[in-house]
């Protein structure tokens, strides 16, 4: 699961863009103008931008080149009717890292989505399914198994626990996990985020064994690999 951040201006092609990325299992957020995706940028960090160059106010091209002077080093694809050479070389060099001509193909532009999402690590080189401990965790159907049994996962409950898998033996404040994982519209709180994981460690921890979460006093929580414990 990728944070994607998706400025367009065009209110059917943006949903249909979100609707394309949540099948996927993705946390979508959407602006329809420049200084609304600049302002998201500064309150989230993102796995990958999809950026339409021909958006109000301030365009994605100039919020491209800003992002990039800023730091930010998430891949960008870039959407857009423009179509000569001189316009596609004006993109990468200012920051793009793929280009998809209007009108496209929803396979074409989940392809190129997946591909950026790799190259930018989001998407790792992990398996398709991963045995940690007692727990087969399958990313593609997002089901997890237990000791051979199927255990339920709220949609978030999965999105936290392969996050934990992508970045094992690293500490995240429920702050970062919250910007990580959620949609920046969410409602939700670091309060929420320590009961969610309270919820899942019941789920996926069995009794008289350590935790596969690690709570690390004061700062976050911790992903350990259980033959690590």
């Amino acid at each position: 699961m990728a944070k994607i951040l998706v400025l367009e201006d065009d209110f059917s092609m943006i949903n249909l863009i979100k609707q394309w990325l949540e099948i996927e299992k993705h946390s979508v957020d959407l602006a329809s103008s420049g200084p609304v995706a600049l302002q998201l940028l500064k309150k989230s960090q993102y796995d990958l931008l999809v950026i339409d160059w021909g958006v109000p106010h301030v365009d994605g091209l100039d919020v491209t080149r800003l992002y990039r002077s800023s730091g930010g080093t998430a891949p960008v694809l870039f959407l857009t009717g423009k179509q000569s050479i001189e316009e596609k070389e004006e993109a990468f060099n200012g920051g793009a890292d793929d280009y998809l001509t209007k009108p496209f193909d929803a396979r074409e532009f989940i392809l190129r989505t997946k591909v950026l999402l790799r190259r930018g690590g989001q998407q790792s080189i992990m398996p398709e399914e991963l045995i940690i401990g007692n727990l087969r965790i399958n990313r593609d159907a997002h089901i997890v198994y237990k000791d051979n049994q199927q255990i339920h996962l709220q949609k978030m409950e999965f999105a936290v626990l392969e996050f934990f898998i992508s970045n094992p033996n690293r500490v995240f404040s429920p702050e970062v996990i919250l910007q990580r994982v959620w949609p920046s519209d969410t409602s939700r709180t670091p309060k929420h985020i320590r009961s969610l994981i309270s919820k899942l460690r019941d789920k996926i921890d069995t009794p008289g064994r350590p935790s596969f979460i690690e709570n690390i006093h004061g700062k976050g929580y911790k992903f350990i690999y259980q033959s690590e414990i």
